[in-house]
């Protein structure tokens, strides 16, 4: 006997719309759904765990760009403070070299004033030795 025949004889004949071994009321086209065999619900559980797998996958790259972006907003304000820094330093260098030139100006002109001085010591120095010589001369 096929397996067709025992199915037949346990569950009795197979009638036009009605499936064998699933009790009254149920048709094919509630039990298969589709060609593949799966019904309805079934393909609706799949496309409901595909849209939740999606859903996570989507949800994983949010959070991940997430921290990219706050990634970068760290970088960008730590850039932006080493930059003002650099201006700061930069800024600082500047002021002491106008300070060193100054002291430098002031130093030049301590220095001219000196030698004016001294210029005007021995031309004095000089007048007076003059002024001595002649006297002398003239005493003799």
């Amino acid at each position: 006997m096929s397996d067709y025949e025992l199915t037949g004889n346990v569950f009795g004949r197979q009638e036009h719309g009605r499936v064998i071994g699933m009790g009254t009321g149920v048709r094919p086209t509630q039990f298969r759904g589709d060609l593949r065999g799966r019904s309805k619900s079934q393909r609706d559980e799949q496309e409901v765990e595909k849209l939740r797998t999606k859903l996570q996958e989507d949800a994983l790259k949010r959070e991940q760009l997430e921290a990219l972006i706050l990634k970068s907003q760290r970088e960008s304000r730590e850039a932006k403070r080493e930059a003002q820094e650099a201006q700061r330093e930069a800024q600082e260098a500047q002021k002491e070299a106008q300070e060193a030139q100054r002291q430098m100006q002031i130093e030049i002109e301590r220095q001219a004033l000196e030698s004016q001085r001294q210029t005007e010591e021995m031309k004095f120095e000089i007048e007076r030795q003059a002024l001595e010589s002649q006297r002398r001369r003239e005493e003799f």
